[in-house]
């Protein structure tokens, strides 16, 4: 059984696109970023609807050619060529640089699961924002009195107090100014 919906074959609406040639596009400077941006989500996205990233891979794929070398285009100019495709529909507002969020009116059928959670975005239940159980109590800030962080020896090392606090030669050599007779 076919994956693609019957209305597909009915309807001259829908269309079938090749990857590769948005991966080209995406990387062809005669194109403004913000149309290449757009180029690397259909190029990349899974059913879900997202299109996921290495750190800094969209900086590679938006950068510029000079001679045979390929330079790398700063985080600003692809926080702006993702700021001028959602301001033109092409993406969603949560795209961010390391997932890109295609309409879901305009995709389907990429690889992978429809449902599943994309590792970029936090999972939502009824509008909110669920947290992995790992990543919450990853996050737990350390609760201690001032005495506990104090006493607490790291590595064999003194507490940070005893460093800065003068010893007898220190003494001798410091500020007059801070001298008691």
């Amino acid at each position: 059984m076919s994956r693609v919906p019957q209305e597909w074959g009915k309807n001259p609406s829908f269309f079938f696109g090749n990857r590769e040639s948005f991966k080209d596009m995406a990387t062809d400077d005669v194109f403004p970023r913000w149309l290449r941006v757009t180029f690397a989500a259909y190029a990349h996205f899974g059913a879900n609807g997202h299109a996921t990233f290495r750190q800094k891979r969209l900086a590679w794929l938006l950068g510029e050619k000079v001679g045979e070398v390929m330079i790398p285009t700063s985080r600003q100019r692809v926080r702006e060529a993702i700021d001028g495709a959602v301001d033109r529909g092409l993406l969603m507002p949560e795209s961010k640089a390391l997932c890109l969020v295609l309409p879901s009116a305009v995709v389907a059928f990429g690889v992978g699961k429809e449902g599943a959670a994309c590792p970029r975005h936090p999972a939502r239940r009824n509008g909110q924002t669920v947290s992995p159980t790992s990543e919450t109590t990853r996050f737990q800030p350390v609760v201690s009195t001032p005495k506990e962080r104090q006493n607490r020896v790291v590595s064999g090392s003194a507490p940070l107090f005893s460093l800065t606090t003068p010893t007898g030669d220190d003494r001798d050599s410091a500020d007059p100014d801070e001298r008691t007779a």
